[in-house]
């Protein structure tokens, strides 16, 4: 190699570059400065590419917003409106409950009621409307049969009654009759039923009763007023048509009720008012004898019945006095439990 042409190779960037060594300095220097002011500039390094498209869709993806770069298209939108949830309720009807439920919700409801009712009118005393007798449905008057082709009906007999207590056996509600008796009251006990109950007294309505119980109420007596109904029955009608006795036999038995109670008010009975109750008494009594010729079968009770009128009868014309009024009363008690065992015969034979 010639010493004044020597050659210096050079790599630049990955470019080879040969330069050859002048004799005249001066030139080489010259020749150097041109070539390196001809070189090639080296190349940036590229830097890191952001792909806004790929970002937006991976954060769209991602349920993350974006931010707004002017393109309204894709940039940030307001949230749409959203519908309130409506509360939902928890209710119940009828079609969603079992008939089970149900029946056993109405029973209820109706025994309950059935028992407070119940409750009401044995257990009570005051502050209840007086109720009145019922009438047939031909609307005839109280104590007039109702004669038709070959049968009488003899109309019901509905009393309210004082009762004073109930027991268990026959035995025991005979002591609280003659304790009662013994003490100047009236008493009786009724076997008609079960428990036996102890019956004290008799009006023909819930006033009328009320005001014999207050007489009890005031000497610390537990009493009960109670409806007593002895229904109708129907009898052969005969020529002389004597199941009439019956009929007005009940007639009179409330009208000597009425007489009995108002004296308790101080208010004897009238002259006029005695001698009227007398005369329907005699009467009635004229038709005892072809009552028990045509019905022998009831003479007994009939008999009975009869004799417990009049002695109420004879009572009334006494003075009025306490003793006078409980006597009375004890009659009409009497009397009125021989008239249901006298009906039920007369439907037991019809």
């Amino acid at each position: 190699m010639d010493k004044d042409h020597r050659q210096i190779s050079i790599r630049l960037n990955g470019k080879k570059h040969n330069y050859e060594e002048s004799a005249e300095p001066e030139a080489a220097a010259a020749n150097e400065e041109d070539e390196l002011l001809s070189l090639p500039e080296p190349e940036k390094k590229t830097s890191k590419i952001i792909d806004f498209g790929k970002r937006l869709h991976e954060r769209k993806k991602n349920d993350q917003p974006f931010w707004d770069d002017g393109n309204r298209e894709q940039g940030p939108k307001l949230p749409l409106k959203r519908k309130k949830k409506r509360r939902t309720t928890i209710g119940l009807s009828l079609k969603s409950l079992p008939m089970s439920m149900i029946i056993a919700v109405v029973s209820a409801v109706i025994i309950g009621i059935s028992f407070g009712f119940m409750v009401l009118t044995v257990f009570t005393s005051d502050r209840i409307e007086p109720t009145t007798a019922p009438s047939m449905e031909t609307n005839e008057p109280l104590g007039t049969p109702v004669i038709t082709e070959g049968e009488v009906t003899i109309p019901a007999l509905t009393v309210d009654i004082v009762q004073g207590g109930a027991f268990s056996t026959a035995d025991k509600g005979e002591v609280g009759v003659a304790n009662l008796q013994r003490s100047g009251y009236a008493a009786v006990i009724s076997k008609a039923n079960e428990p036996v109950l102890l019956f004290i007294g008799v009006g023909n309505n819930r006033e009328e009763a009320a005001a014999v119980a207050d007489l009890y109420k005031e000497n610390g007596q537990e009493v009960y007023l109670k409806s007593l109904t002895i229904p109708t029955v129907q009898m052969p009608a005969t020529e002389t048509s004597s199941a009439t006795f019956l009929a007005e036999g009940g007639e009179l038995f409330h009208e000597l009720i009425t007489l009995s109670v108002n004296s308790l008010n101080s208010s004897s009975p009238t002259e006029k008012q005695l001698t009227a109750i007398e005369q329907k008494h005699v009467q009635w009594k004229e038709k005892q004898q072809q009552f028990v010729s045509d019905f022998s079968e009831l003479s007994e009770p009939a008999s009975a019945f009869a004799s417990s009128l009049s002695s109420a009868v004879e009572q009334l014309k006494q003075p009025n006095s306490n003793q006078q009024f409980w006597q009375v009363q004890q009659s009409l008690l009497d009397g009125l439990l021989i008239y249901q065992e006298l009906i039920q015969k007369a439907q037991s034979n019809g």
